[in-house]
């Protein structure tokens, strides 16, 4: 099943409920300055789409020109049981920003140590 939502924000994203998990895919865009490890990618042309670990429940979609490195995507993934605490979409948003936050500075010390 799949339900759409909108943000407190005004960016929109979706609720992706399978029998195991739940997905929340939120738009979000931010051009970056650093290349994460991907994941998962497919390549289109001269454009690559990369998934990458932002935490072990927030992963980002990152598009690679040749140009630029944008976030594209936040997804954040959280099983049955703890989807019967209820959370709203703009803490799961937020909690995936402040999230995407400690990993670029974190990676951002990993490269110039």
């Amino acid at each position: 099943m799949i339900e759409e939502f909108v943000l407190s924000n005004k960016q929109k994203g979706v609720k992706i409920i399978t029998d195991k998990e739940i997905i929340y895919s939120m738009d979000y865009y931010e051009e970056i300055n650093i290349k994460p490890d991907c994941i998962n990618r497919i390549s289109i042309k001269d454009v690559e789409l990369c998934y990458f670990n932002i935490s072990e429940k927030c992963k980002g979609l990152i598009a690679i020109t040749p140009n630029t490195i944008e976030i594209i995507s936040l997804r954040y993934f959280m099983d049955k049981k703890e989807s019967e605490i209820k959370i709203n979409e703009n803490t799961i948003y937020n909690n995936c920003i402040e999230l995407l936050n400690n990993f670029k500075l974190n990676y951002k010390k990993e490269q110039n140590p």
